[in-house]
């Protein structure tokens, strides 16, 4: 199964990414508060055969194709919508609102 992407390295980038613009936001005077997210993917669901019975979700990319992998397996394509409320958890445990900013030219 080349050419996919985990759903967890989907989600994991993605927090990075608005980690990086809360960041870039700390400086700015206009910032843009986040609200919901709604992502939307074409995924395969595959159930392994070999060994242990696991299943894992993986999102493709532009070149993918399902079946041909030379394992025995199931395999499903499923379009998947994820609707996230993201928040930032503060150390003492309070939820807050992200602020999200675009960085200057030259910054």
């Amino acid at each position: 199964m080349s050419e996919t992407v985990p759903l967890r390295d989907a989600i994991r980038a993605l927090r990075v990414e608005l980690l990086e613009a809360v960041e870039d936001a700390s400086t700015q005077a206009v910032r843009f508060e986040l609200g919901t997210i709604e992502l939307e993917f074409q995924v395969v669901a595959r159930r392994e055969k070999e060994g242990k019975a696991k299943i894992g979700f993986h999102i493709f990319g532009a070149e993918a194709s399902v079946g041909g992998t030379g394992g025995r397996g199931d395999e499903r394509t499923q379009t998947v919508k994820l609707v996230l409320n993201p928040v930032l958890l503060g150390t003492d445990g309070g939820r807050s609102k992200l602020d999200i900013g675009r960085r200057r030219a030259g910054k």
